[in-house]
């Protein structure tokens, strides 16, 4: 666990991003994978997988509009991940829930000189 990911919006999220212009169409989402199958997750004022505190949930977005988390508590099942970061408006796993593991691609990080 703890992996960095790339992957497409799920297809769950794809109305609210085009209505929102989150991110640009075909965009690709960087996240870290904080939970995997059998791993419990709860969301509600914050993030909590397996008793401990990821991050804080957003009510609202950035411009002040409604922004309801997906409502999950329980173990993930098998063949799905969830992705978060800390910050409560990063659009990941508590806005569009858990992620299918063979939609993820592990990033690999560059490093130039």
């Amino acid at each position: 666990m703890d992996a960095i990911v790339s992957f497409a919006p799920p297809l769950s999220a794809v109305p609210l991003i085009a209505a929102r212009h989150y991110l640009p169409p075909r965009a690709t989402l960087l996240k870290r994978v904080v939970a995997l199958p059998g791993d419990t997750v709860c969301i509600g004022d914050s993030v909590v997988v397996n008793g401990r505190g990821i991050g804080a949930v957003a009510q609202r977005d950035s411009a002040g509009r409604a922004l309801p988390p997906h409502t999950f508590c329980g173990p993930l099942l098998p063949n799905s991940a969830f992705v978060a970061t800390p910050a409560p408006l990063s659009f990941d796993s508590r806005y569009f829930g858990p992620v299918p593991l063979s939609t993820l691609t592990v990033a690999v990080p560059m490093w130039t000189y």
